[in-house]
């Protein structure tokens, strides 16, 4: 690795595709962090942060992240799918590179790496697993958490048969129980497959169905069970963080389908807008930048981009091994506290060789030894009594509350 000259970060996110509607937004958050940081003159003094930005959608993710590596990157953040996580953690680590995601929630990412030794684990995420979400799902599904009437005494998850989707929807079928069946369907299809596919749905007439999607084909499922159910049979829907999105609220395909009143649309998420001072210091700041309210994940982006700069100036290295163990020691309750808004004097304390406890904008940080960590879940519904459609907050159940 390079000592001298700019400290290169790479992120790896998707330019085309399900959720690049969602990147532009992401990627602030990334800039913010390595701004920060900068301001401090860099997390190894004199050497400032250079972010480099892949699309992941361009090329196979093993040959964008040897191109990343070959240009110096010592770190990645990325990537918005699970799948593409994967795929790109599967080159860098070997490479000895972190990479940290804000969005990939797959239990197999946990999977790989309690398989390998905790000096060649090389992954982390601000975000928690879906075995948690999973969790929040089910008790979405008795109507405890919603306030709806109408417990669903049939479900059907109807789930992207991939990386993402699959553990997913099998963690969410042992939760709910026998009354759960899965219903796979394969991903990044057109309107003419989902209109044929969705017969399989709805002729099993489940009270509740549970969408395990990204917000495009989200929205195309929904039309085509629209045009195919009539007038919905009352269905209780209940997305996820991946449907999450302003691109599905607002896409034409679905908000007919939203609008009709025997359509319940439920769902569970992060928590990582919330009411902390380190959201309200990242709101207030990303608003005086961008003149805009962050979306879902532009938090967790930035907290993972600010975990890996912390990282580095901890270790003082831009060695992969070290950068690790440095992120795992930003916890230490005794130390002084960190977060938005204040990284640069966080960046300056670590240098001088003091510990720091970073609080994130979207929740804790206190990533554990397979790269994890714990977080509230809110429970929403989508709203459509404005001209448009929105998601609105009905609880918020605690990661205590999870255990």
């Amino acid at each position: 690795m390079a000592t001298t000259g700019p400290i290169r970060i790479a992120t790896m996110l998707p330019a085309t595709g399900d959720l690049a509607s969602d990147v532009a937004n992401w990627l602030r958050g990334a800039n913010m962090a390595v701004q920060e940081v900068n301001a401090a003159g860099g997390p190894i003094e004199g050497r400032l942060v250079e972010l480099i930005a892949f699309d992941s959608s361009s090329n196979p993710r093993d040959v964008i992240t040897m191109d990343a590596i070959m240009r110096g990157v010592v770190g990645i953040v990325g990537d918005a799918g699970s799948g593409g996580t994967l795929a790109i953690y599967d080159t860098a680590r070997m490479a000895r590179v972190p990479v940290g995601s804000c969005c990939a929630t797959s239990p197999t990412l946990t999977e790989v790496n309690a398989a390998l030794a905790l000096e060649d684990r090389y992954f982390f995420r601000a975000i928690p697993s879906d075995l948690e979400q999973a969790k929040v799902l089910a008790r979405i599904t008795s109507g405890t958490t919603t306030g709806q009437s109408r417990v669903c005494s049939d479900v059907s998850i109807y789930f992207r048969d991939d990386d993402y989707g699959r553990p997913f929807a099998e963690a969410t079928q042992r939760n709910i129980g026998a009354s759960a069946t899965l219903v796979p369907f394969q991903p990044d299809r057109t309107r003419s497959y989902h209109d044929t596919q969705i017969t399989t749905l709805h002729d099993g007439t489940p009270a509740c169905i549970v969408l395990i999607a990204y917000p495009d084909e989200a929205a195309l499922v929904l039309s085509a069970y629209y045009r195919v159910a009539g007038p919905m049979e009352n269905t209780v829907w209940i997305g996820t963080d991946g449907i999450r999105g302003r691109s599905f609220v607002t896409n034409t395909d679905a908000v007919a389908a939203l609008r009709d009143p025997r359509c319940s649309f439920f769902g569970a998420a992060p928590y990582s807008q919330g009411t902390s001072r380190e959201f309200g210091d990242f709101s207030r700041d990303h608003q005086s930048l961008y003149a805009l309210s962050p979306e879902a994940f532009v938090s967790s982006t930035y907290d993972v981009t600010a975990m890996l700069l912390l990282g580095i100036a901890r270790a003082q290295s831009t060695e992969g091994s070290e950068i690790m163990a440095a992120i795992r020691e930003l916890d230490d309750d005794a130390a002084p506290a960190a977060g938005p808004g204040r990284l640069a004097g966080a960046i300056r304390a670590l240098r001088s060789g003091s510990l720091v406890n970073y609080q994130g904008a979207s929740g804790s940080m206190d990533v554990d030894d397979l790269g994890n960590v714990t977080g509230d879940y809110e429970v929403w519904r989508v709203d459509v009594s404005g001209a448009v459609p929105d998601f609105r907050q009905l609880s918020v159940i605690t990661a205590a509350a999870l255990r």
